[in-house]
């Protein structure tokens, strides 16, 4: 399963030292959905004449909630008095809460975690939620506007530990970030 690309939102924070040093504090969270194709064979339906199997395809679907925390260092340089080219290492936190998980199965739809959600399914609760560190490296260009405001366009890319209950590996996270700064 493959994750839609999803617009983030969030909050950019600079402490400068100067026009192309500063301290960056960075907070997005996003909703992410992935949906998929999943089969099932029944045994013993009419439809399997010939002796052919009854097969067919349902689908299933999750959805999530992240966020990425960023704490991190910008160094820039100066292309030109409208443009600086800048490079930002930093330290990452991401976060990932399930919000459901479910499989369907003609009309009806099957929550796949056990949980507080199905009041049925009360016993083993455990909460749907993890966090993970890891470190990257954001660049992009910056476009002064004035004293104390300007505008940026970046790439990010983050080496993140994601984890939820046993489940750990580390993946990449990858954005494209047009920021405001007032």
């Amino acid at each position: 399963m493959r994750y839609s690309p999803a617009i983030s939102l969030g909050l950019d924070l600079r402490y400068r030292l100067d026009r192309y040093g500063s301290f960056v504090f960075q907070f997005l969270t996003t909703r992410l959905k992935t949906v998929d194709k999943y089969s099932v064979i029944f045994e013993g339906t009419g439809a399997q004449q010939n002796a052919q199997q009854d097969i067919r395809l349902f689908t299933i679907e999750g959805n999530e909630q992240r966020f990425q925390l960023v704490l991190g260092y910008r160094q820039g340089w100066e292309i030109n008095q409208g443009l600086d080219f800048f490079i930002q290492p930093g330290i990452s936190i991401a976060g990932i809460k399930v919000v459901s998980n479910k499989a369907y199965i003609a009309d009806r739809s099957y929550e796949l975690f056990i949980g507080g959600d199905n009041f049925n399914q009360t016993y083993g609760y455990v909460p749907r939620t993890a966090t993970g560190v890891g470190g990257g490296l954001q660049t992009g260009f910056e476009f002064p506007l004035g004293v104390g405001h300007s505008a940026d366009f970046s790439f990010g890319l983050y080496r993140e530990k994601m984890k939820l209950w046993d489940w750990e590996t580390n993946g990449w996270n990858k954005t494209l970030t047009a920021s405001f700064y007032y």
